[in-house]
């Protein structure tokens, strides 16, 4: 893939594609399974958590809190991806109660930059974006 600099990225999940537009006012498409190295992509069949999720504050220079509503009470697993995709960082725990929230600190172990990151209960999962700044 080349480098161009971009003024507007979306995803477009009908057609599982990256669309990218320029600032020379061209429109690039990418598949998605093409833009992940050694990792297979699939975003048409994932199932997503039934629930409503938030990190605070974001970005972060410090602990972060994901907040949630709607999880289920069972084993849940949180990891902090790459934007490639590379696992960092990983923990688990258990909601108690329809509400909670969860404080991480990964400011000590991660450098500024934009991570992902993922809950999953069971064969479902939500991702959500993380800004760390210096």
């Amino acid at each position: 893939m080349p480098f161009v600099q971009v003024r507007d990225l979306e995803i477009d999940f009908t057609t599982n594609e990256l669309v990218a537009a320029s600032f020379a006012r061209s429109i690039m498409t990418y598949s998605l399974d093409s833009l992940v190295n050694g990792q297979a992509v699939n975003t048409r069949d994932e199932q997503f958590l039934a629930a409503d999720l938030k990190l605070s504050p974001n970005p972060a220079s410090g602990p972060v809190q994901l907040q949630w509503q709607g999880l289920e009470n069972q084993p849940t697993q949180m990891r902090v991806l790459t934007l490639d995709g590379q696992e960092i960082w990983r923990t688990q725990f258990t909601p108690q109660g329809d509400q909670g929230q969860v404080q991480i600190d990964l400011q000590r172990e991660l450098p500024s930059g934009v991570y992902l990151v993922q809950l999953q209960q069971g064969g479902r999962s939500q991702s959500l974006r993380l800004s760390l700044a210096p």
